[in-house]
């Protein structure tokens, strides 16, 4: 009898836990994503070289788009982050206070880009490419 009983001890301990599950911060800061990240890191940011940069303060993530001189910056607080795979993970933020957002991010070397997004229940990006347009998505580098 005590062979069961152990089976089911063994199943449960390895069931995900609040206290095993890794939290945003840690799962960004695992994938790589916090930093600095463009197009290209020698420009400054503009509608075709936004800035992203990805920030852990007090255990809280979140990220801010720069897209140049003249716009208000998005800001994003993230909710959740979960690392799918070693080259993808989803995020689920708020930005600019208002509306909800649902990334898909793929990690190719120092590099990503977006691969789903799902903003305010619209997919805008499926597969890597702009709904609508087709047009792919950047590809960023880390600047730092």
């Amino acid at each position: 009898m005590l062979g069961p009983m152990l089976v089911v001890a063994v199943f449960v301990a390895l069931l995900p836990s609040p206290v095993h599950a890794q939290s945003a911060a840690g799962a960004l800061r695992s994938f790589g994503f916090v930093g600095e990240w463009a197009p290209d890191c020698s420009k400054p940011a503009a509608r075709d070289n936004s800035r992203r940069r990805i920030t852990v303060k007090s255990g809280a993530a979140q990220f801010e788009e720069d897209l140049g001189q003249g716009s208000t910056p998005n800001k994003y607080v993230v909710q959740s982050a979960k690392q799918m795979a070693p080259n993808r993970i989803e995020i689920r933020t708020t930005f600019n206070d208002k509306h909800t957002a649902e990334f898909t991010v793929m990690k190719e070397g120092r590099r990503v880009r977006t691969v789903d997004t799902v903003a305010d229940g619209k997919t805008i990006v499926k597969d890597g490419a702009i709904v609508g347009t087709n047009a792919q998505t950047v590809w960023l580098n880390k600047c730092q």
